[in-house]
This record gives C-alpha cells, sequence and structure tokens, in this order.
C-alpha cells in the first residue's frame, strides 16, 4: 500500500497526468502547423509560518491546445526574504476566457516540486491554483489576482495577491518526429538561436561567507545550460540555469537571465566581444544569498569554430543584493547556433527549411533506495523519494539524440532537492507504435539532506515508449544514479508523457 500512496503510479500524480492529457491531444492537421504559445513572468507575497514572508518569482512558458485551453512548464524561486535557494518546478495547465479583444480571465493550477532555504516544504509537493484578469496593453498582457501557494506535505499554506506580465506569439513547427525538408510560403521569418552546456567557476570575494559564517576556502564549480535568443544582428536576450558539483556546496542553483550586446566582428570575421547585464535568483548549499535576488554584469569573448559552433569565455561578477555572497564568475562553453524560422503570419517569398525533430514532457521520477543507504544526517532513507520533471530530447539522427532533464522532490522528506542532468541517447529499436532507447547522463544535484557529496552525479537508464498519435507518447524508464562523490545511489522508475515536434530551421 505504501507504494501506491507515493510511488509512480500515486493518485496524486494520476490527477495531474489526466489534466494534462485532456488538453494534449486536440492537434489535428499534418506538416506545417502554427500554434500559440507564451511567456508569463509572476510575483507574488508569500506568508510563511512565524509570520514571515517570503517574495516568490515565477516563470511559466504555456503551450495552448486551444485558443482557451493551455498546458506547460514552470518554475518558481526566492526573490526576497530570509529564504535564497527557495526553488520549485513543475507544469501547469489552465484556461483564458476572453470577455472582450482586451480583456480575459486565466485559471490556471500549477503542480510541483522542490524547495530550499530552509524553508517549512516538508517534502516539497507544491500546489498553485491561480485566478487572474489580464489586460492587453501594446504587444504585451499585464494582470493581478489572487494566487494560493500550498505545500501538502510541509507547512506553507498561503493566499497571495499576484502581478503579472505575460506575452503572445505563434510558433510554426511540424507534427511527429521525422526529419524533412521542404518549402512554404506560410509566412515565416528568421529567428536566430544559441544553445550551450557552460562551466563555471566562482570565486568568492574575501568578505563573502556561508550561512553559517564561514569563510570560503576554496572555488566553487559549476555546470548549466542556456538559450540565447538574437532580436537584432547585434542584440540577444538570454536564460541559464546552472548547479554546483564541487566546491562543497551541492544543492546550490541558480537561474538568471538578461540582456547581451554584441560587437561587429573582427579577427578575420571570427570574433565578437560581448557585455551585458543579468538578474536572476540562486541560493542552496549553505551560501548566504539572502533572499535569493542577484544581479550579474559580465563580458566575453565568442569564437565561431565553424558555421555553427563556437568557443566562448566570460567574466562576470556575481553581487547577491541582500545577502553575503559576492564573486567573480569564469564561464568556458562550446555553443551550437541556428537559423530557425518564427511565424510573422504575413506573406512572403518562398522560404525552404528543415524540420528538426524534438521530443519534449513531463515526468515522475522515483527512487527505491537501499536502506543501507544515508543521508547528511545519518538517517537510513525508509521512504521512496520521488520528483516531478520535465526533459528535453533533439533529436541528432534517426538513432541518437542529445538529452536534459531537471527535477524536483515532492515526496519522501526530502524537499528541496533537485537534480539536471545532460546526457546522450540512443534508440535501440523502433517501430511505428513504439521504440526502445537508452541514456547515459552527468549532471548535479543537491538539497534535502541527500548526500550527494559535492553534487555529480551520473545516470544510466533504459525506456519503452508508446505513441497514441504521431505526436503524443507515452513513455517509461527504469536505470540506476549514483552520486560520484556521495553515499546516494538507487535505482529508480520513472512514468510520463511525451509530445515530439520538428522545429524549423533555415535550410
Amino acid at each position: 500500500m505504501e507504494y501506491w500512496k507515493v510511488g509512480i503510479l500515486d493518485r496524486k500524480t494520476a490527477s495531474v497526468f489526466l489534466c494534462i492529457a485532456a488538453t494534449v491531444f486536440i492537434h489535428a492537421e499534418n506538416r506545417i502547423q502554427t500554434e500559440k504559445n507564451s511567456i508569463r513572468f509572476s510575483a507574488e507575497r508569500v506568508s510563511l509560518p512565524g509570520n514571515e514572508h517570503l517574495t516568490l518569482g515565477g516563470g511559466v512558458y504555456r503551450v495552448y491546445a486551444q485558443d482557451s485551453w493551455y498546458y506547460g512548464i514552470g518554475t518558481y524561486g526566492a526573490l526576497k526574504g530570509e529564504r535564497g535557494g527557495f526553488f520549485t518546478g513543475g507544469i501547469c495547465s489552465g484556461y483564458s476566457a476572453h470577455i472582450s479583444e482586451t480583456w480575459c480571465i486565466d485559471a490556471e493550477c500549477f503542480f510541483g516540486g522542490g524547495g530550499g532555504g530552509s524553508a517549512p516544504q516538508g517534502g516539497g509537493m507544491m500546489l498553485r491554483p491561480s485566478c487572474m484578469l489580464f489586460g492587453k496593453t501594446g504587444g504585451v498582457k499585464v494582470g493581478t489576482g489572487f494566487s494560493y501557494v500550498w505545500f501538502p506535505n510541509g507547512e506553507i499554506s498561503s493566499g497571495a495577491l499576484c502581478v503579472a506580465i505575460c506575452t503572445d506569439f505563434e510558433r510554426a513547427y511540424t507534427p511527429g518526429r521525422s526529419f524533412a525538408a521542404g518549402t512554404t510560403r506560410i509566412g515565416l521569418e528568421p529567428v536566430q538561436w544559441r544553445y550551450y552546456p557552460v562551466l563555471c567557476r566562482y570565486s568568492p570575494s574575501d568578505d563573502s561567507s556561508t550561512v553559517a559564517g564561514k569563510d570560503y576556502e576554496d572555488n566553487i564549480d559549476c555546470i548549466g545550460f542556456g538559450a540565447d535568443r538574437f532580436l537584432s544582428e547585434y542584440f540577444y536576450v538570454t536564460g541559464r540555469v546552472y548547479g554546483a558539483y564541487s566546491g562543497g556546496i551541492d544543492g546550490y542553483a541558480k537561474v538568471i537571465g538578461g540582456a547581451i550586446f554584441a560587437s561587429p566582428r573582427f579577427g578575420g570575421n571570427r570574433i565578437r566581444a560581448e557585455a551585458g547585464l543579468l538578474a536572476g535568483a540562486s541560493g542552496g548549499g549553505g551560501v548566504d544569498t539572502g533572499g535569493g535576488f542577484l544581479i550579474q554584469p559580465e563580458i566575453g569573448l565568442t569564437a565561431d569554430i565553424s558555421d555553427h559552433f563556437s568557443f566562448f569565455v566570460r567574466e562576470g561578477y556575481l553581487h547577491t543584493v541582500t545577502g553575503n555572497f559576492d564573486s567573480f564568475v569564469t564561464s568556458l562553453g562550446i555553443s551550437y547556433s541556428f537559423t530557425g524560422y518564427g511565424f510573422s503570419g504575413t506573406a512572403q517569398n518562398q522560404a525552404a527549411f528543415e524540420a528538426v525533430p524534438w521530443r519534449v514532457g513531463g515526468s515522475i521520477k522515483s527512487y527505491f533506495p537501499s536502506r543501507e543507504i544515508e543521508d547528511k544526517s545519518g538517517r537510513e532513507h525508509k521512504h521512496i523519494l520521488s520528483l516531478v520533471g520535465v526533459d528535453a530530447d533533439r533529436m541528432l539522427g534517426s538513432n541518437s539524440y542529445i538529452c536534459a532533464k531537471a527535477y524536483g522532490a515532492f515526496e519522501g522528506e526530502a524537499g528541496g532537492y533537485a537534480e539536471g542532468l545532460l546526457g546522450l541517447g540512443l534508440v535501440l529499436f523502433q517501430h511505428t507504435l513504439f521504440s526502445f532507447d537508452t541514456e547515459l547522463c552527468i549532471g548535479a544535484s543537491g538539497g534535502g539532506g541527500v548526500d550527494t557529496g559535492n553534487g555529480l552525479i551520473a545516470e544510466i537508464c533504459a525506456g519503452f515508449e508508446y505513441r497514441f498519435s504521431e505526436s503524443f507518447s507515452f513513455r517509461i524508464r527504469a536505470g540506476w544514479l549514483t552520486a560520484l562523490e556521495g553515499e546516494f545511489e538507487s535505482v529508480f522508475a520513472e512514468a510520463g508523457l511525451t509530445r515530439s515536434f520538428g522545429q524549423l530551421v533555415k535550410q
């Protein structure tokens, strides 16, 4: 009975999957299609026990299955208060009712996992229903309303006044998971993108200290992933996520975004200088980031290796606004650049495109640790540890892909535990209706008292996928994860829903 309550098929999990499934099986047409997407940023002031308050910032990416119903992924993090490092991530579904061309009412429910910052989040499960009124002004919608942040197995239960800003846009894609090429007059405009894994080293200032008041004796190493979207040849916006894997601060995480200016090319037309300002939230691992809000100016150089690949080096300075952690940040990485297509809605000359397949989804992952494995306090793991996560696979060919995953705990007395992984997947066998694959990943994790050492983890798994349609499928996986420097290791099982589509790339 215990496995039914906290495993991958518990009643709470099943209800979430049914909610999402009800919204995703609505697309029908073939080949190039368009759909409405949106990005929303919000802020709310949540009450914690002991008359404590926490300002929570959130970001949600939504896909509309119809003009009103939508589903998506989101993340929330502490920006102000005393809980820097408090993060949650998960999935959502909702309905937007149009009152007029200018006004709409939006009702949404978010289900996620996470915690941190020594907050009373219990096992980490977060539910957040909300109802908001949005008014459109220019190209954005601004809204206010009421939200309710509830951690059912913790002590956080708070209604809050919420404010948000949202922008809608149309996206063009092809359904299914197959490479294709063609031409169209549907009205596409080229959009320059850049993706990259990144390694960075923090060199804390002499004035920085941990939450416990200790000085930093070693540098801190983090691994992360970033995406840049160019708005013009010399200006782009960026979003990045990081997790620590060395330096004794496992559980430290950072989410930042901002605007970057790039110079004209020089050095044989292959090098560009870049400078910008980023802001976001960070904390965990005993790092004193105060309420979590940070700013990070940076400069850098990017050198082209080929038409698509570049090497970059960046130097920045991280400043926590209300904490006691300032640090120089040196970053190195190799990026992949390409010209995609956005939907313009206006007729244009014939455009040639390639469709590059992606598979994205949400899932529930459960660890079944041995009773001989202990957490950081020396206690045996007596509970199944369940996490909610999102993943994205970018196909390299018909039998291989790059995968990225992120998870947060919601059950198992490890609230605040989170992990992020990057790796390579191989398709072992595929049929029209089902396929088998295997993955090898490496990443960073920590929090929730789980003994992952400095945070570096490795995972190997095998999976089975059953396709309901050309675009949607059910996926199960089983595997083994180990902390390379800690005591935690465990077998796991995972189940989720995925969606496959082709990203349009300039031929």
